[in-house]
Formats: structure tokens, C-alpha cells, sequence
């Protein structure tokens, strides 16, 4: 018997949440599934703010014909509503029944930006630098941006004008551009009116203007005070080897080198602070993992572990000028090695610069980098390279030439049975003894300057102020009145000329802990202290330094795990957090070190992945820069 059929799509409808005063609709499809014509006479909608449109009835639909018709929802009141629509037909089943829900929410308007603050760093006169923020419209309902409106000389904002309407979960970028026009610090504000409720929406932003000749760096915070946690630090997601990502707080670049794990290592490191492991040009670093190898400024590698040469210690020196050149130690004999060959399987070709025939065996201390020149460098005939306390002669070893070209080399005066804990070159080309007694400085004419009041401070590094004197930054006369810092602990110049404190460098790092580190340079661009704050111990220790307890930031105290330099102006660049949980290990500690140019920084850290169990004692390299 031929009867009609109907079947509707869907079968209910669920408006979810509607904004008071708006309308939506859901379309709803009908069918004569039957094999006789169906008659639909009649659609009843019940329920507070259901209504039904599109249907013209009675409605006649032919075997296998559909029609389309909408439901829609306008809620009169706050709150959830049942309902539904009512089909009566000539379908042996009519009436059908389409369950219908909604609630009615109140409107809401409202509008976010992220990040709410702008900190460009150091500008050049002249240039520009540009940042952005992300307007969101968190709301229910349009949010319509009436003015965009900067205060302060030198910012610009674009990409949002006033007429700009942002749908809910919609968002729009605002770019602020800062063109400083005269040297010195800077702030603004963007506000940003609308009709949301929580309107204006204010972005800050700072700033310094650098005169075009300042050798400051182009990124990170200058000579400021405020305490910054660092975000998101127990879950901070690391780039890829060879990726970047910009400090979220100090906004310079950061670079890692290295993946230890992938690689086959467990510890990734560029070895200590005081020894660069940077070429002449910045384009390779000596690092190290089961062995020594070179890697270029992405992390790929230049000359494998496996064809590295035989050496006596961890440490090899680059040339001053050439970027292939190095040298190193192996036997009784100071070697330049020339790379040569194509990456990744560049070889190391050997040229042997002196043979030490009254020794059996000759290192490079492990604090002793190539002097300024590249001509000078300090050996001594230890077992290794260096430890808490080694009794051996100590002598410089002068190169014939420079750039490279070194063809011999010659011993010079041997100071015999030297007892030491670190052995350094300081610019006239001596060494700075730290041992058990106070600091020593053996000159090259022979003479010896012990430093007065001891000078036994540990973490020492040596270089020129821009007057040419040789000075040496360390927490001088720690805890007195000579240390030249107000508070006695700070981090100050030595003048070695006149046993006093040249410039106190900065008195807010005070008591950092002994694993601090700095490394001095006299670069192109000026006179630099790198410094990394890290501290030693054992876990469990104070919450930011160790993996337990990783969440708990309430110690964070200024300067905390930072890396930042100073120079002889008095002026205090803060440039990244380096993240290391430095407690965990002793690799962990970040020993950042300068390039040559001061171009680049380089640090270890395990990134809060050392206490979890596929990281123990897990570090990688990282690089910070260009930082001009």
C-alpha cells in the first residue's frame, strides 16, 4: 500500500549559549522518504524564543523530494530554555516532534592584548626597531575599536585604526614601531579605546636610544632594577638544535647549538668562561660532549669527534685572526692545527710550533686562553690541565708571528714547582696565579706583584678599561670597604696599578654564590664583563636552583639566573635568563664566555631537564646574539 513517509535532519537542535538580543538559526531538512505524496499542514514551535522560518503550508513534497526550512532561537530571558517544533502531516506517524534547547546568556564585551608590555631594548639613534601585541576579543558579542591613540616620543603604532570590528575569538595585531631620536631611556603607552567593558586597553612600552656610535648591545635591558621571573620556567619549550627563540623577558636572541641526547651525550658544553670558544670571525666553537669537537654558529658539525686531533687536555685556543686556525697540545709539543676539508668532515692538519724536550708532557691550563695579540700563551707541565691544586713549572710560549702564520714557537723564562688552583693571562701578557696564598701576577720582565689584601677571590677575569689599564673583575675585598660597592659584596674593577677599585660594576648582585662566573674582553666594540649568576650546592637546595620543588619562585631575588654584562662606564645590560637549574650538576652552571668581538655569549644549561629521569646531569650550549 502506497503511503507517504516523512524523516527529518536533524532530529533535535541544540542552539547552545545565544547572547541577549541576537538571533540564530539551525536549518532543518524534511523528506518524503514514502511512496505517496506528503502533505505537511501544519508547524507549531513552543517554547520562550523558538520560532520557525521558510515554511509556506501546506507543504506538498513528491517521493524522495526534500525541503529546507530554519529554526531560530532569541532568547527573551537569561537562562536555559526547552522547546520544540511540532510537524503535523498525513504521514502515518504525524505528528513529528523536533526537540529544541537554548540558553540565554548576557552579552558580554570584552578585549585583551598580549603581551601587555613592549620593551625594545637599545635602539640606535636613527634606526628602528618594531614589536608587536595581540588584540583578542574575549567576549560574546562585536567589539569595535574606536581610536588608537600612542604617548611618547619616538612610538607608532599600526595595523589596528579606529572602525577595526573584531568578532568574538577574533584577534587583530598591533604593531609598535620605536625610532628613538635622541639618545637616553624611553617610555609610551598605545591606548586603545571600544566598546568593550574593560576598555581602554593599555599596551606600555620602553625603550633607551643609543647614540649610532655606542657600542652597547641592541637588545636587553639597560641599567635596570626590577626583579623578573622568568616565564613559564618549569615548562619552557626548547627550540630545535640550530633554532632561536627571543628571551621573553630581555627580548635578545638565544640559539641552540647543541641536542646532547640526539647526539649521543649527556653533557653538551663549551667547557669554562674564561676561554672563548669562539674563532676569530664567530662562524665555529670548540665544544664539548665525549670528546672535542667543532661545530659552526647553527650547531652542524664542522669537524667530527673522530677526526679531532689527539691532545693532551680538553682545552684548544683559536688564532686571533685566522678562523681556521687553532692550537693545542699533544706529547711535549705546542701544535697549530689548520681545518681544512669540507664540513661535516673537515680534518685538522697538524704543524708543530715547539718541542719541549725537558718535559714529557705540556698542557694548556684549563682557565688559559691566547692572549689579545695572539702571540702569547701560558703552558705548564702538569699531568692535565688544571684541578683544585697542582704543583708544575709554569712558562709563556711566544709565537713568532700572527694572523695565523705562526711557524715556531719559544719558550720563555720557567717559573719552577708553581703551586696553583687556576693559572690566567692578564694583558701584559703575564699569568695571574690563584692558589692557596694571595693572587700573583708573574710579569714577563721578571717581576712578581702579589695583589694586597689577598685578592683570593675566585671567578677572576682580566682585560683593559678604555684608559688602557690593566684591570680584573671579581667580588674584590669581599665584604669591606675596599670593595668599592656600597654594600661591600659587590662586583668591582681592580686597578692593579694602584691596588684599587677602579668602578664598582654592580652592587646588586650580592652574595650570588661560589659558582658565579664572569669572563672579561676587550673587544671592538668595548670593554666587557660578562656575567652569569648561577650558584652551587647540592639538591635540595633553594627552589630555582635545583629540580625539586621546581614551582616555587618566591625566592627570586634580582639578577637571579640571569646573564648579563657590564663595562667600564658603569652601564649594566641584562640579556637572557639562562634557565639552568645549576645546582643539578656541575656542568650546569653556566660559565658564559664572550666572543672575541663581543658579538656573542656563550652558556650551558640544562634547562630544568637535568632533575627528570631521562636528563641527569643533562646540559646543552646555547648561544646569545648578534648582540650588535
Amino acid at each position: 500500500m502506497n503511503a507517504p513517509q516523512i524523516s527529518v535532519v536533524p532530529t533535535s537542535v541544540s542552539f547552545g549559549n545565544v547572547v541577549m538580543g541576537t538571533t540564530n538559526t539551525n536549518t532543518i531538512a524534511v523528506t518524503n522518504s514514502g511512496s505517496a505524496n506528503l502533505t505537511i499542514s501544519q508547524a507549531t514551535a513552543s517554547g520562550n524564543g523558538f520560532s520557525t522560518k521558510g515554511l509556506t503550508l501546506p507543504l506538498t513534497l513528491s517521493p524522495g523530494q526534500s525541503a529546507n526550512f530554519n529554526v531560530a532561537f532569541a532568547p527573551a530571558a537569561l537562562g536555559g530554555v526547552p522547546g520544540s517544533v511540532s510537524l503535523a502531516s498525513n504521514a502515518p506517524t504525524s505528528p513529528t516532534v523536533i526537540a529544541l534547547s537554548g540558553t540565554g546568556v548576557a552579552t558580554t564585551l570584552l578585549l585583551g592584548a598580549n603581551p601587555t608590555n613592549l620593551g625594545f631594548g637599545n635602539v640606535n639613534v636613527g634606526s628602528n626597531a618594531s614589536l608587536s601585541t595581540t588584540l583578542t576579543n574575549n567576549g560574546n558579542s562585536n567589539v569595535t575599536i574606536s581610536s588608537v591613540t600612542p604617548v611618547g616620543i619616538g612610538f607608532s603604532p599600526s595595523g589596528v585604526t579606529a572602525g577595526t570590528v573584531l568578532t568574538p575569538n577574533q584577534s587583530a595585531t598591533l604593531s609598535v614601531a620605536f625610532s628613538p631620536t635622541a639618545a637616553g631611556s624611553a617610555v609610551g603607552t598605545v591606548t586603545v579605546l571600544s566598546n568593550a567593558t574593560d576598555s581602554p586597553t593599555i599596551i606600555t612600552f620602553s625603550g633607551s636610544g643609543v647614540a649610532s656610535t655606542s657600542s652597547l648591545p641592541t637588545c636587553g635591558k639597560l641599567n635596570d632594577t626590577n626583579v623578573y621571573v622568568p616565564p613559564s620556567y618549569d615548562t619552557f619549550a626548547l627550540p630545535a638544535k640550530g633554532q632561536s627563540y627571543t628571551d621573553p623577558v630581555f627580548g635578545c636572541k638565544i640559539t641552540r647549538i647543541t641536542d646532547a641526547i640526539a647526539m649521543g651525550w649527556v653533557e653538551a658544553t663549551h667547557f669554562y668562561n674564561t676561554v672563548t670558544p669562539f674563532n676569530a670571525d664567530d662562524s665555529y666553537l670548540f665544544l664539548y660532549g665525549s670528546a672535542p669537537i667543532i661545530v659552526d654558529s647553527s650547531g652542524n658539525v664542522v669537524v667530527p669527534e673522530s677526526n679531532m686531533p689527539a691532545t693532551n687536555s680538553s682545552i684548544e685556543v683559536w688564532d686571533t685572526t685566522n678562523p681556521k686556525v687553532m692550537y693545542y697540545t699533544n706529547g711535549n709539543q705546542f701544535i697549530k692545527g689548520t681545518i681544512s676539508g669540507t664540513p661535516p668532515n673537515a680534518t685538522v692538519s697538524p704543524t708543530v710550533l715547539a718541542t719541549f724536550t725537558q718535559y714529557a708532557n705540556v698542557v694548556i691550563p684549563g682557565d688559559m686562553d691566547i692572549s689579545n695579540d695572539g702571540l702569547h700563551i701560558w703552558l705548564t707541565n702538569a699531568s692535565s690541565m688544571g684541578g683544585n691544586s697542582y704543583t708544575a713549572d709554569a712558562f709563556p710560549v711566544t709565537l713568532n708571528a700572527g694572523s695565523g702564520n705562526a711557524t715556531s714557537a719559544t719558550m720563555g723564562a720557567v717559573i719552577a714547582g708553581l703551586t696553583y688552583h687556576k693559572l690566567q693571562i692578564v694583558p701584559n701578557n703575564g699569568v695571574s696565579v690563584e692558589g692557596n696564598g694571595n693572587r700573583t701576577i708573574y710579569n714577563p720582565n721578571g717581576t712578581v706583584y702579589e695583589v694586597p689584601g689577598g685578592g683570593t677571590s675566585g671567578h677572576t677575569d682580566w682585560g683593559l678599561d678604555s684608559s688602557g689599564k690593566m684591570v680584573a673583575a671579581s667580588i674584590w675585598y669581599a665584604g669591606t670597604g675596599q670593595n668599592g660597592c656600597p654594600s661591600g659584596w659587590g662586583y668591582s674593577l681592580l686597578d692593579l696599578a694602584s691596588n684599587s677599585v677602579r668602578l664598582c660594576l654592580n652592587d646588586g648582585i650580592q652574595n650570588v654564590g661560589n659558582a658565579s662566573h664572569n669572563s672579561a674582553r676587550d673587544t671592538q666594540s668595548g670593554h666587557w664583563v660578562v656575567f652569569s649568576d648561577d650558584d652551587s650546592g647540592g639538591c635540595p637546595s633553594s627552589s630555582y636552583w635545583c629540580f625539586n620543588n621546581p614551582t616555587n619562585m618566591t625566592g627570586w631575588t634580582l639578577y637571579s639566573g640571569e646573564i648579563l654584562i657590564w663595562d667600564d662606564a658603569g652601564n649594566t645590560v641584562r640579556l637572557a635568563h639562562h634557565r639552568s637549574r645549576s645546582d643539578e650538576s656541575y656542568w650546569a652552571q653556566t660559565r658564559a664566555s664572550i666572543s672575541r668581538d663581543g658579538k656573542y655569549i656563550v652558556f650551558d644549561s640544562n634547562y630544568n631537564r637535568s632533575g627528570t629521569p631521562s636528563g641527569a646531569n643533562y646540559t646543552d650550549v646555547f648561544t646569545i646574539g648578534p648582540l650588535y
